[in-house]
């Protein structure tokens, strides 16, 4: 997973203090043909009160999407 697909996700946790939960990007790799997708988490890291990072929890749904994709048609 490259940091471009959540970069802004990151930026939004900085700028408001809000967490991102749950958000589902997706990545077509050329290599297996397959869209992949991960559920991403975002958080503050606080210390005394002012957000001095973000933490991050990656994972990938792909088979979940694939077999809710194939359910639907």
């Amino acid at each position: 997973l490259t940091g471009e697909l959540y970069e802004h996700l990151v930026a939004h946790v900085i700028e408001t203090g809000e967490a991102v939960v749950d958000e589902v990007v997706s990545f077509d790799l050329a290599e297996t043909g397959l869209t992949h997708s991960w559920r991403v988490n975002e958080f503050p890291v606080e210390l005394d009160g002012h957000t001095v990072g973000v933490g991050t929890t990656i994972e990938d749904i792909t088979e979940e999407v694939v077999v809710r994709q194939r359910a639907q048609l």
